[in-house]
C-alpha cells in the first residue's frame, strides 16, 4: 500500500508540473506548503487519484501554496511533516451512508479537526450528469474541502474554488481562489510553519 501511494503521488506531481508549466524545484520548496495526508477507502485507484491529485495540485500552485501528497497511515494524529498537515478521507458509498452525509453533498470538512471526507461515488455520477472528467471532478471537490480547512468560516464564496456550484465548470478552467482567499490560505499556512508540531520529516 505504502509503495502504491508513493507511485500515485510521484504520478501526481509530474502531471501537475506538466499542467502548470512547471517551476524550479527550490522555487517550489520556498512556497508555503500543505501537506495533505490522503487515504483512499474508496478505491478510487492509482490512475484516477493520481489525476485528481494533479488537479488539486494545480489550483493550489496557481495560489503560490505547495502540496505535498502523503499516506495517511497512523490518521490525524500523525502530524510529521513539514508545513501545515491535513487529512483528506475518500469514503466508499457504504461508509458514506454509515457517516450519514448530506444527501447532495460531495464531501465535507471538520476545520478545527484539519479533516476532510471526499464522496467519490457521488462525484462519479454527478460527472456523468454533466459530462466531466470524473478525475478532474474529484480534484476539484478535494481542492474545495482542504480550502475549507485552511479559509475561515464554513461559508462559500461567490467565485472560483469555493462556490459551491464548482461542477458548472467542467475542465476546471476558472477553479481558482480568489486574491482575497489566496491571502488568507498563505497567512495561515505562513503562520503555523514555525509551529513545533508541524515537523519535518517527510514530503518530496
Amino acid at each position: 500500500m505504502e509503495k502504491a501511494i508513493r507511485n500515485i503521488i510521484v504520478a501526481a506531481a509530474a502531471t501537475a508540473l506538466a499542467l502548470t508549466g512547471g517551476t524550479s524545484r527550490a522555487a517550489d520548496r520556498q512556497a508555503p506548503t500543505v501537506v495533505v495526508h490522503v487515504a483512499d477507502l474508496a478505491g478510487v485507484g492509482s490512475a484516477g487519484l493520481a489525476r485528481a491529485m494533479a488537479q488539486t495540485m494545480g489550483v493550489y500552485k496557481a495560489a503560490g501554496v505547495r502540496l505535498v501528497w502523503v499516506e495517511a497511515g497512523k490518521g490525524p494524529g500523525a502530524r510529521a511533516c513539514e508545513g501545515l498537515n491535513v487529512f483528506v478521507t475518500l469514503l466508499s458509498p457504504r461508509q458514506l451512508l454509515e457517516q450519514g452525509g448530506r444527501e447532495s453533498a460531495l464531501g465535507r470538512a471538520a476545520r478545527a479537526e484539519r479533516q476532510a471526507w471526499i464522496y467519490p461515488g457521488r462525484v462519479s455520477l454527478l460527472a456523468w450528469q454533466k459530462s466531466m472528467d470524473e478525475r478532474v471532478l474529484l480534484g476539484l471537490v478535494i481542492a474545495h474541502e482542504v480550502g475549507h480547512l485552511l479559509l475561515p468560516g464554513p461559508g462559500h464564496s461567490s467565485d472560483g474554488i469555493m462556490t459551491a456550484g464548482i461542477d458548472t465548470d467542467p475542465r476546471g478552467v476558472r477553479a481558482r481562489f480568489t486574491p482575497r482567499e489566496v491571502q488568507g490560505i498563505r497567512a495561515r499556512v505562513e503562520s503555523e510553519a514555525g509551529n513545533p508540531e508541524e515537523r519535518t520529516t517527510c514530503g518530496s
